[in-house]
């Protein structure tokens, strides 16, 4: 059995554990300082107890890591890196300095124009989330943090998984909250974008009540609910139907019927909001390494891509980037000690203004420099369609996307 790291420890020769913050279900969390960025991360491992079930928790934060990867949501805590150090796999994520829905609501009731702006943002996330093909599967209070500015974000997606994942002899379905989930789930272990309809609608109820919700039965499949905003009733009531057909069909729906403002006669309503994906098939063309002309295309899949080269000898493993060229003058020595495997990396965001993601590039304190369209670059940079990237004198990359 793996003791916890203990305050002081230094992983992967970039961040510090500063605090032990808490442990339970599938691992540990802990607050890192990042030497590399100067800021508070969150570092998250699997408990290891010894038992049959070590693998299964190593398993679910792998997922996670892999699900937030793909992630890139202003309201959505934000994958920063994750590596594997002496046989321990380690998930670093953004620090949100912020309590959990559940923790304020106990010492204060939210007014309802409140609770509706946030039924919407999470909407909106719960949308995102959607569109790139996964589902969220643990809607609940304390899974949702209220930071200082009163902006909401989406944490602990240790649940989360691939829309295409639906066997419910899988056991990594067995992780949600049983009184916040749909009763597709709780039955069967199965669940679609109708199961985080359902955890909205339960959060809701909660946020105004301050009690955990109702179970519905195929006696009872509906929620008695009536509150004097017919908005919030109607919101709680549909939102929690027993049967998925009875639900909201999508988020899509949700988000029109909070922003329209009417409630619908028959239940359905057309939606003004566009699809959003990783839209455009993002991607890096090697034109040539070494001065060597060459053709090699990198799908950008992940938020952070990572490009340098091959780990030499007397690195540890673990520094391995995304893309590897093998440019001799892409440096390997670097100006700071804590980043000696990468030259740069593509930064993907997403706009919720425009819906649709943006891609930067950022220089990773490089001894040769990075370059964008022939202009040595100091800080983040926007890509477009075309744009090339070069690293030290001779490693050159064009960043191409599919423009609509």
């Amino acid at each position: 059995m793996r003791e916890r790291c203990a305050v002081g420890t230094i992983l992967k020769e970039q961040y510090v554990i500063v605090k032990n913050l808490k442990s339970g279900g599938m691992g540990h969390i802990d607050i890192g300082y990042d030497y590399a960025t100067g800021e508070y991360c969150i570092v998250k491992y699997p408990i290891y107890l010894g038992d049959s079930d070590d693998q299964i928790r190593v398993q679910k934060i792998l997922q996670e890591a892999n699900i937030l990867s793909m992630l890139a949501h202003p309201n959505i805590v934000r994958y920063r890196d994750a590596f594997w150090q002496n046989g321990v796999f380690y998930l670093i994520m953004e620090y949100i300095d912020g309590n959990p829905l559940s923790t304020i609501r106990g010492y204060r009731s939210p007014g309802i124009n409140e609770i509706l702006a946030w039924a919407g943002t999470l909407s909106k996330i719960l949308y995102y989330i959607h569109t790139q093909g996964m589902i969220y599967r643990d809607l609940k209070p304390s899974n949702i943090l209220l930071d200082r500015y009163g902006k909401i974000h989406l944490i602990d997606f240790g649940g989360a998984q691939l829309n295409t994942e639906v066997s419910p002899s899988q056991t990594s379905a067995s992780i949600f909250t049983p009184l916040y989930a749909a009763p597709e789930m709780v039955i069967s272990n199965r669940a679609d974008v109708r199961s985080d309809i359902y955890s909205l609608g339960a959060t809701i109820y909660y946020l105004v009540t301050g009690n955990n919700p109702p179970r519905v039965t195929p006696e009872a499949p509906f929620v008695q609910f009536i509150h004097e905003n017919p908005k919030i009733s109607y919101l709680v009531q549909r939102a929690m139907s027993y049967h998925p057909e009875s639900r909201f069909t999508s988020m899509l729906e949700v988000l029109s019927f909070l922003e329209e403002g009417g409630i619908p006669a028959p239940w359905g309503t057309p939606s003004h909001y566009p699809v959003s994906q990783k839209e455009g098939n993002p991607r890096l063309i090697l034109l040539s390494e070494g001065a060597i002309r060459t053709y090699r295309i990198y799908p950008i899949t992940k938020v952070v891509v990572t490009i340098g080269r091959a780990p030499g000898s007397g690195i540890p493993s673990f520094y391995q980037p995304d893309i590897m060229v093998s440019d001799q003058f892409v440096s390997l020595t670097p100006k700071k000690q804590y980043n000696p495997w990468g030259h740069a990396r593509i930064v993907t965001e997403f706009d919720p203004s425009t819906m649709r993601h943006e891609y930067y590039l950022e220089d990773l304190d490089s001894v040769n420099g990075t370059y964008h369209n022939e202009l040595e670059i100091h800080q983040k940079t926007r890509l477009k369609d075309g744009d090339i990237i070069r690293l030290g004198p001779h490693t050159l990359f064009q960043f191409k996307i599919d423009l609509r």
